[in-house]
Parts: structure tokens; C-alpha cells; sequence
């Protein structure tokens, strides 16, 4: 009977770890040669979690990446002052605002399918 070794979780994990730390520095080299080089890696999927077609609201961003709403505030404050993000306040209901990218933003979702296909 031949016996079937199990994996080593802990090198597994670390094969894991490694490679997705170099997928970051890939990331931010590319980046970093882009139009879009004032972006930080956390930006930018920040970025691509409030995506571009359906505004969202705070609190639905900060769900999709597992953060804090007050975590988020901060980056989308600076994302605001790069003119990437805006605020939107609802017609209906003024207490509630959404997010939505900008003109200069949509050109960063063309790059970043543009990216994504070539790996």
C-alpha cells in the first residue's frame, strides 16, 4: 500500500505568503511606471472596490475590503484630493452619500483590466 504524504501546511503557507508578497511589488513597480504613479497600492483597490459603474455607499466599500468606515474616510479623503473619488449626495435623501469615480478614475479602470490581462 503506498501512503500519501500530507503537505506541510506551514511551507505551504509560506510558498503562499511569498508569492503574494511579489505579486504587491510587481503591483507597485507597475504602478509606479504608470500615468497613475500617485497612487498607493491600498489606493488603488480601494479604487477598484468602489468601481465604476454602481455608486456605493461608505459602508458598502468598507464591507467589500474589510475594513473600517473610518478607515475608508481617510483614504477616500485622499482620493478626493487627487480627484479620483467624489462624493455624491443623494437627491432623496442628503444624509446619504455615495461614492463615484471621476473622469481621470475611469481612465485607472481601463489601466487596470489592461494590467490584469497581460499577467
Amino acid at each position: 500500500m503506498v501512503k500519501v504524504m500530507e503537505p506541510n501546511l506551514e511551507t505551504v503557507n509560506d510558498y503562499l505568503v511569498s508569492v503574494f508578497n511579489d505579486i504587491l511589488v510587481i503591483e507597485e513597480s507597475e504602478l509606479k511606471k504608470s500615468q497613475f504613479k500617485d497612487l498607493s497600492i491600498t489606493e488603488m483597490h480601494t479604487i477598484e472596490a468602489i468601481g465604476m459603474y454602481k455608486k456605493k455607499t461608505t459602508t458598502e466599500v468598507a464591507k467589500e475590503l474589510s475594513i473600517t468606515v473610518g478607515t475608508l474616510t481617510i483614504a477616500i479623503n485622499r482620493l478626493v484630493k487627487k480627484e479620483y473619488v467624489e462624493r455624491i449626495r443623494s437627491e432623496d435623501d442628503r444624509r446619504v452619500v455615495k461614492l463615484g469615480l471621476t473622469k481621470k478614475e475611469n481612465s485607472f479602470i481601463v489601466f487596470i483590466s489592461i494590467f490584469i490581462v497581460r499577467w
